[in-house]
Order: structure tokens, then sequence, then C-alpha cells
């Protein structure tokens, strides 16, 4: 059995001050749980890390569930691609940038030949740290609403940076700073510029 936002409300929610019990009835579940169908799913990073990026066709998870649990980001390289992403389906092209955390889900269904995402995949435990400092609830409720991400030139520059410097992160010899270099920091860029690309749908919600 996975926890879903049915059991717990959705992240929008669940990372406001008044709702932290409910976030950590959810961390004591996950630490008290075994859940059996993990080893089904497609993980981007072994199970003994708490930190990975990379690239990848993404053509070995077809016909599982990609692993999520923690956060994961996927920025598309090239090609295209039609994923299922908590139930609906979206299409995926170079340039787009989907953001999904532990109580999401996301399958791909079919990739075209030259179909390649760089990817950022967290632990739970690094993404804790994060979410306990409270984000704006519209950051929240615009990333559900709009899971792929369609970033302009100048927000795509951005990203390209953000993805350079958590490469540099990942191959920093020394483990002890290399774990300190990529939580906070890491993930508030994210956040950040992922809260600027949607925030014409932060307005629509709004209304």
């Amino acid at each position: 059995m996975r926890v879903s936002r049915n059991n717990f409300g959705s992240l929008s929610n669940v990372f406001l001050p008044e709702n932290r019990k409910n976030h950590d009835k959810y961390r004591k579940y996950r630490e008290r749980t075994q859940v059996s169908v993990e080893s089904s799913k497609y993980h981007l990073r072994s199970q003994d890390s708490t930190f990975a990026t990379g690239d990848t066709d993404l053509r070995d998870s077809r016909g599982s569930l990609i692993d999520t649990d923690g956060c994961i980001a996927l920025s598309v390289l090239s090609g295209c691609a039609t994923a299922t992403i908590n139930s609906g389906r979206h299409p995926l092209h170079r340039g787009d940038i989907i953001l999904l955390f532990y109580d999401s889900s996301i399958s791909i269904d079919r990739t075209s030949r030259t179909f390649r995402v760089k990817y950022l995949s967290l632990a739970y435990p690094i993404l804790e740290e994060v979410i306990y400092k409270p984000l704006s609830r519209n950051f929240w409720d615009a990333v559900y609403a709009s899971p792929v991400l369609h970033p302009s030139p100048r927000q795509s520059a951005l990203l390209s940076a953000w993805w350079q410097q958590t490469e540099w992160i990942a191959d920093i010899p020394d483990q002890t700073y290399r774990e300190e270099c990529k939580t906070v920091p890491v993930l508030n860029s994210l956040f950040f510029l992922s809260y600027n690309i949607t925030y014409k749908t932060c307005l629509e919600i709004n209304r």
C-alpha cells in the first residue's frame, strides 16, 4: 500500500505549518512500513544512494512506474514521448521540465528514437530538510496543476545553469562536503525556477 494524497491531503496543504502533523504522520508511516511494490519500479538512483543525476532514454522504464520517492526532476533534452502522470496523459517535448514528489506517479508510455532526458533524483530525507521550511501554497498548487513545465528561453538558460550546478555537486569527491552542498541550495533553486515558470498558472488558480 502506498500512502496517497487522499490519506494525508495534497502537498500544498501538508507542508503548511498548521498541517505539520500530517507530514510527520506520513514520515512515521514510511519508517515502519515495507512497501513491496518498490521492487517493481524503475529507479533513477540506487537504493543506498540519496542523490543521483545523469541522463537516460528511459526506455528500460516502459511498463513500470518510475520511482518518485522523495523528489525527481526530468528535463527533456531531445525527442518526444508520452507519459502518464498522476493518471493523466502528457506529451513530452524538448525543453519540457517535469517536477514530481513522493505522492505522485509517472510512467513512460511511448518514446521516440531520439528521446532523452536529464534527471535528478533525491531521497526523501533530503527533501524533508527543505519542505520543513514552508513554501507558498501557490507553489504547490501550481506544480500539481502543471507537472510538465514549459520554460521560456530565458528560463531554460537558468535551468541549464542549475543542471550544471547539480552535476558539479554530484562530482564532489568529499562525501561530507557533497552532502552539505546538495540539500537546501539545490532544491530551493529548483523550486524558485519552477515557481517562476508556473507563475501564470498560479494567477489563474487564485482568480
